[in-house]
Order: structure tokens, then C-alpha cells, then sequence
């Protein structure tokens, strides 16, 4: 497998295990943490798939990064994919709905279904 992926998250340890879950799967992952880093990073070497944690720290949210992507047409042919805990909820649903994203991915635990699910966003 190949492609870059840009995986905005605020919590380190979920970053590294998910990166490293990622990069063993055959992809290149850049890790971020804030919304400006993540904009920074698209703007420099665009990915081709963008997981986004919604709820980050110092009053942004990866919504933010969303609209900002959307208004400036930054990265127009990333794929987008919700990655959260709460992803099923139905504000989370609704906003997806509303921003286009690609797919909604809960923070499941299983390795397994995130290779799988980046490889099914990636074909």
C-alpha cells in the first residue's frame, strides 16, 4: 500500500500508535496537532488522506480545520475521514454530512480496521 496521510490529533499516544500502525502498513504518515500545523502541512505537501480528531485542545476543533480547508479550496483532491471516538454520534453525522468528509472512523482500538478502512479510502 501506498499514500500519504495527514493525521491531525492532539493526544500523543494515540498519534504514535495510529502513525505507527499506519507506516507499518506501507504508508507515509505526518502527524499533527494542531489545526494550524495541519494547514501548514497541506499547504506544503498535500496528503492524500486527511484523519481528523475532532475534539482537540485550545479551543479548536477539527471542524475548524474543515471549513478552513473548504473556504480557501486547500487540498481539493484529499480525502477526508473523521477519526474519533465519537464518531457515530448524530452532531458528528450531521457535520459530516455537511462538510463532505469521506468516511467516519471510530478510534476502535483494532489495527486492523484502520489499515483497512485507509486502504478502502485510498484505492
Amino acid at each position: 500500500m501506498s499514500g500519504r496521510v495527514l493525521l491531525l490529533e492532539d493526544d500523543a499516544d494515540i498519534g504514535v500508535v495510529s502513525s505507527a500502525t499506519l507506516v507499518a502498513a506501507g504508508y507515509v504518515v505526518d502527524v499533527v496537532r494542531t489545526v494550524e500545523d495541519a494547514l501548514d502541512r497541506c499547504a506544503s505537501e498535500p496528503p492524500d488522506l486527511a484523519l481528523i480528531d475532532i475534539k482537540l485542545g485550545a479551543g479548536t476543533s477539527g471542524w475548524d480545520f474543515l471549513r478552513a480547508i473548504r473556504a480557501d479550496g486547500l487540498c481539493p483532491h484529499m480525502r477526508i475521514a473523521v477519526f474519533s471516538v465519537h464518531a457515530g454520534e448524530a452532531d458528528h453525522v450531521e457535520n459530516a454530512r455537511r462538510f463532505a468528509v469521506d468516511a467516519l472512523l471510530a478510534k476502535s482500538g483494532d489495527p486492523v480496521d484502520l489499515v483497512n478502512e485507509v486502504g478502502r479510502l485510498l484505492v
